[in-house]
């Protein structure tokens, strides 16, 4: 019994420090708008100059609570590789599986931090938060 309290205790453990440690080395987009409706999501700002618009962070079906994200020590996301750079994206949303797009919204965040867009589709709202994990104001 002690050793299965055990393997568990480790199992949960590393699963802890995976999720903990995707927050600490990735800057993600979270989809928590109510209803049916998905994000479009293109980086604009802060990847590496040559890196291909087709190799760029673009998601085209980010379903509702689901997130997508990018390693900010990765070139093709951030230009500089630190968790501080700022970066941008274009981000729309869908109320048709992406068929067509509401307003297109600019969004900086930083390379280590993430975006959680809510609201509704009429009314979107966007809560951005640092590599830290602090929101800006």
């Amino acid at each position: 019994m002690t050793c299965r309290l055990l393997v568990l205790f480790f199992v949960l453990l590393s699963l802890l420090f995976n999720i903990l440690s995707q927050y600490a080395s990735s800057f993600c987009i979270y989809n928590e708008i109510e209803g049916d409706v998905e994000l479009a999501v293109k980086q604009i700002h802060g990847v590496a100059y040559h890196i291909e618009e087709s190799h760029r962070f673009k998601q085209a079906h980010i379903r509702p609570y689901e997130k997508e994200c990018c390693p900010y020590d990765n070139f093709t996301c951030n230009l500089n590789k630190q968790r501080n750079n700022t970066v941008g994206f274009w981000i729309s949303v869908s109320k048709n599986r992406g068929i067509t797009h509401g307003e297109r919204h600019y969004i900086n965040c930083t390379a280590g931090g993430f975006i959680q867009v809510l609201g509704t589709v009429d009314d979107t709202k966007f809560n951005v938060f640092d590599e830290n994990g602090s929101l800006i104001e």
